[in-house]
């Protein structure tokens, strides 16, 4: 698979995952997940890149073959290769712990994945606002999305402002926990 740094948004497509996409998507995660931990300097945590990895796998798998999943997967593809991934679900565990229930019964947006050759160009706003249509559909009127990823955490910062709440070495010393809840 090769990909250009050259992006025209216009020819990114941007639909539901297929499950003759799964295995496609699963590289893709593991591609985005070690490119993730290298950039936000926790290579070293290597179960915890395994976890995630696989933890994705079956979020991917449970969406393309359980009929009655929450789960709702978009794949951004660019000349039949995906260059992005976005997915809406049940809050996760750190975001029900940390709004204090607040969030129960919301969905969070999460899996947020923009190739490296493609970041910074637009292609996660272009899928925020896909899964954010989609929502609407579902009649959902606010969602919550999280990170402890340091890079990740800028991006939502710029993009949401401050987070609605802030666990404070939540990872590790210095390593905050951020819950942002965002209203449609």
């Amino acid at each position: 698979m090769t990909y250009s740094s050259k992006i025209n948004l216009a020819q990114v497509t941007i639909e539901k995952a297929l499950l003759a996409d799964e295995a496609q998507i699963c590289n893709f995660f593991e591609l985005m997940l070690i490119d993730t931990f290298k950039k936000n300097d926790i290579w070293d945590m290597e179960e915890l890149l395994k976890d995630e990895i696989e933890e994705k796998g079956m979020f991917i798998h449970e969406a393309l073959t359980e009929p009655n999943t929450q789960r709702h997967f978009l794949v951004a593809k660019l000349e039949g290769n995906i260059v992005g991934t976005i997915a809406a679900g049940p809050a996760n565990k750190d975001i029900l712990e940390g709004s204090g229930g607040a969030c129960d019964g919301w969905l969070e947006i999460g899996t947020v994945f923009v190739h490296p050759d493609y970041q910074g160009k637009g292609l996660g706003n272009l899928m925020i606002e896909a899964i954010e249509t989609w929502m609407k559909t579902q009649s959902v009127s606010q969602y919550s999305l999280d990170s402890g990823y340091k890079l990740a955490q800028k991006t939502w910062t710029k993009k949401y402002g401050e987070p609605t709440y802030l666990l404070k070495d939540h990872w590790a010393e210095g390593a905050d926990h951020m819950i942002w809840c965002v209203k449609l």
